[in-house]
């Protein structure tokens, strides 16, 4: 982001600010030192279901700055495998389900983002779940596809699981 910056401040003929420079490194340095947190009842309700479900991670983004929040949280032995990928996409997505050997119709995504979690899932006939969330209007700024069961707590899922997808693929 700094090198960035700088580059533009030199392309422009524009001396860079100390102050926006320091302002860049502290937004740089954030992932890094920023602990991640959890969602309420999360590791509880990946447990139980991870007792008879296979748990996949599907994330997107900076791969070494997913793998220290999901080393920070604890969270490789939860999961089957872990995918990170610069963007979550229909193709992404396809490609996960052919390495964890899983047909789109035994598999069930769970995401908190229309745009990168629901639409690539639903696109290839994944069945979906959307978390209720606060997240930024960009990734819901696309129609939410129909049909896609809504919750507003993980706590809510085992019982959801249980009840619409108990056929899917178990251990």
């Amino acid at each position: 982001m700094l090198d960035t910056y700088r580059m533009l401040c030199r392309r422009n003929g524009i001396k860079p600010a100390l102050s926006m420079e320091r302002t860049l490194l502290r937004i740089g340095e954030r992932p890094f030192s920023h602990k991640p947190t959890l969602r309420p009842g999360a590791r509880t309700v990946m447990r139980l279901l991870s007792g008879s479900y296979r748990l996949v991670l599907f994330t997107a983004g900076n791969p070494d700055i997913q793998n220290i929040k999901i080393d920070r949280l604890h969270l490789r032995a939860i999961f089957e495998k872990i995918f990170i990928v610069p963007m979550k996409t229909p193709h992404q997505l396809r490609s996960l389900l052919h390495a964890i050997h899983a047909r789109p119709e035994n598999v069930l995504l769970v995401g908190n983002s229309v745009r990168s979690d629901i639409v690539p899932a639903t696109a290839i006939g994944v069945r979906a779940i959307l978390l209720n969330s606060s997240s930024w209007a960009f990734d819901n700024s696309v129609s939410r596809p129909g049909g896609i069961t809504s919750i507003g707590s993980l706590i809510q899922l085992p019982a959801l699981v249980s009840r619409h997808w108990a056929t899917s693929r178990s251990k």
